[in-house]
């Protein structure tokens, strides 16, 4: 994966988004983002990507075949 299709990427997005969120949670203190709020994001922002990177594996009735391959 190159650094475009990298920075393109939802999930990378995402990641980076929930990231930032927490980080900026403990720079400004928890008086300004409620931390519960913060908590729910990224379980939310976690739990999409993993739903998405699983959407992408092959299933069973592929027989481990990758979708899209001529086999």
């Amino acid at each position: 994966m190159n650094w475009k299709e990298l920075l393109s990427s939802k999930r990378f997005v995402a990641v980076v988004v929930g990231v930032v969120m927490v980080i900026a949670t403990k720079a400004l203190g928890e008086g300004v983002v409620d931390p519960e709020t913060v908590t729910m994001i990224v379980t939310l922002i976690a739990s999409w990507v993993v739903g998405d990177s699983l959407r992408g594996l092959p299933s069973r009735e592929d027989n481990g075949r990758i979708s899209g391959s001529s086999e």
